[in-house]
């Protein structure tokens, strides 16, 4: 199952994408909020809160995080 666990936009980039995790496949994905692209970077956790950690630290700054409240 896919969660979402952050909203991200860059000022510079003119992009806002949502930060997703999977549990069972364990990939970090983003999605283009704007266009619906989806990829990947091979980005994994193993789990939601080191997930959370991850994309915390990657993008606390140049970049306007929003984290979800997750009820996982």
């Amino acid at each position: 199952m896919k969660v979402k666990i952050a909203t991200i936009y860059n000022d510079i980039c003119k992009i806002k994408m949502s930060v997703n995790w999977d549990d069972e496949t364990k990939l970090i994905t983003y999605c283009n909020l704007q266009t619906g692209e989806e990829w990947d970077s091979d980005e994994t956790a193993d789990t939601l809160q080191e997930a959370i950690e991850d994309t915390y630290l990657r993008y606390r700054y140049g970049w306007d995080l929003a984290l979800e409240e997750i009820e996982y």
